[in-house]
């Protein structure tokens, strides 16, 4: 019997029927030679893993959702005291409260002006 080289490590035997599978392609093999039956595993397909795969942005391409509309600190505050636009530049609480949190929280910046409250750049809400 005769051994003939084939591409890369693998072997066949001359007189052979069956089709050749190299080493990198099989995953399980039994040698009929060593009693027992025979069988050769197919490769898995590799179209099945890149496939199931998902990849990228599911959203890309689709519109924003727009963001809920959420009154600010400073609005919850006015809606609190019951005051109205005309009022807010009067009332003393609200402006109590915007010297207190003119560093953490929006307040319009003619309310600022008015008042002379200076905000500090370098902190942020």
């Amino acid at each position: 019997m005769q051994v003939l080289p084939s591409a890369g490590n693998s072997a066949r035997i001359d007189g052979d029927t069956r089709p050749f599978i190299g080493d990198s392609e099989m995953s399980t093999a039994r040698d009929a030679s060593r009693g027992g039956g025979s069988f050769v595993a197919v490769a898995k397909p590799l179209v099945g893993s890149d496939a199931a795969r998902k990849r990228g942005n599911p959203n890309w391409g689709k519109p924003m959702e727009t963001a809920p509309d959420v009154p600010t600190a400073f609005e919850e505050q006015v809606q609190m005291l019951g005051l109205n636009q005309e009022s807010c530049t009067t009332s003393e609480k609200l402006k109590r409260w915007c010297e207190r949190n003119k560093d953490h929280y929006y307040i319009p910046e003619s309310l600022l002006k008015r008042w002379g409250i200076q905000v500090n750049p370098k902190v942020s809400g």
